[in-house]
């Protein structure tokens, strides 16, 4: 909306120039018809020349008495009316000539200024344009290089979780070995006691003693056994939970580095919103200073132009009086002439 309105008032600023440049051809073509209006009197002093001479062939015809004379002294009147009017429609028609090419000169140059000044608006519009499409593309390569990193790091999680399924697979491959020698270590550890059980009954008190003993030491190795083997079951569980507790604190980890790297994204996006906000701003005060400027460059030239009427007109009406003078003097020598 901001770059349509601008638009209107560049639009509106040419239609101005135009609509300026055209006024002052007017009014540069009135002040020649003005100053052509005066030039008449070159006719009527002509006139009175003629006149002048009318009346002197007469005096001179009625002297000498003659018809013939007088109808030369009206011809040679004629002839010096024409030719006086001759010369006053020579100067009218020189200063209109004058008029007509001092109005195209100027009419030329505001229509150069209109064009150079739509150039310019052409140009900033452009700027601005460029300026928005950089942004963009700022934009676009932040929000895909935040994708990108995002999707590395779920890469690198699911790559670490395969690592630890994998390696609980492979411990509880090699443990299965060393449970199924125990399952068959307690197998043969039960035959025994059961073969010996048979074989107490078929000895003597004594032998049996021996074999009870003998169990006994069988016994206690085989709890000891089953103790160390439970231990080393709860090394293996603790050992898990650490690396469960381990692998909670790596995923931690990445999540505040993935959530520190949106803060910086956020923090970077906000920055390079606030310094294209101020550009748009420096720019919007340096047009509205140029175009001050300029109305203040033009209301300058339409004072001077003003200003060069006015002394035309004072020179004109000046001139005038002049020749107001002139007729006085005139009639005041005909009248002494007379």
């Amino acid at each position: 909306e901001e770059e349509e309105e601008e638009e209107d008032d560049s639009e509106s600023e040419e239609e101005q120039e135009v609509g300026k440049a055209k006024g002052a051809a007017a009014a540069t073509t009135s002040a020649a018809k003005k100053q052509e209006a005066p030039r008449p009197p070159a006719k009527d002093s002509g006139k009175q020349a003629a006149e002048r001479t009318k009346e002197q062939q007469k005096a001179k015809a009625k002297a000498s008495g003659g018809e013939a004379t007088e109808k030369d002294a009206k011809r040679k009147a004629e002839s010096d009316r024409k030719k006086a009017a001759d010369e006053a429609k020579n100067n009218i028609e020189e200063t209109k000539t004058r008029a007509k090419v001092e109005t195209r000169a100027m009419v030329g140059e505001e229509a150069a200024k209109v064009k150079d000044d739509a150039k310019k608006a052409s140009a900033k519009e452009d700027a601005k344009q460029r300026s928005k499409e950089a942004s963009k593309k700022v934009d676009d390569a932040l929000r895909k290089a935040a994708a990108e990193a995002t999707q590395a790091a779920a890469e690198a999680v699911k790559a670490d979780e395969k690592k630890a399924a994998a390696k609980r697979k492979a411990e509880e491959a090699a443990e299965q070995p060393r449970k199924d020698a125990k399952k068959a270590e307690a197998i043969v550890d039960s035959k025994k006691v059961v073969a010996s059980k048979d074989a107490e009954k078929s000895k003597d008190g004594g032998e049996k003693a021996k074999e009870d003993k003998k169990k006994e030491k069988v016994d206690a190795k085989k709890d000891a056994a089953m103790e160390k083997h439970k231990e080393k079951e709860k090394d293996k569980e603790k050992q898990k939970e650490k690396e469960k507790e381990q692998e909670k604190a790596r995923e931690k980890q990445r999540e505040a580095e993935r959530q520190k790297e949106k803060e910086r994204e956020k923090a970077a996006k906000e920055k390079e919103e606030k310094e294209r906000k101020e550009r748009e701003k420096a720019a919007k005060e340096k047009e509205e200073k140029e175009r001050k400027e300029k109305e203040k460059e033009k209301e300058r030239q339409a004072e001077k132009e003003r200003e060069r009427k006015r002394q035309e007109e004072k020179e004109r009406q000046e001139r005038a009086k002049e020749r107001e003078k002139e007729k006085e003097k005139e009639k005041e020598k005909e009248k002494e002439k007379e």
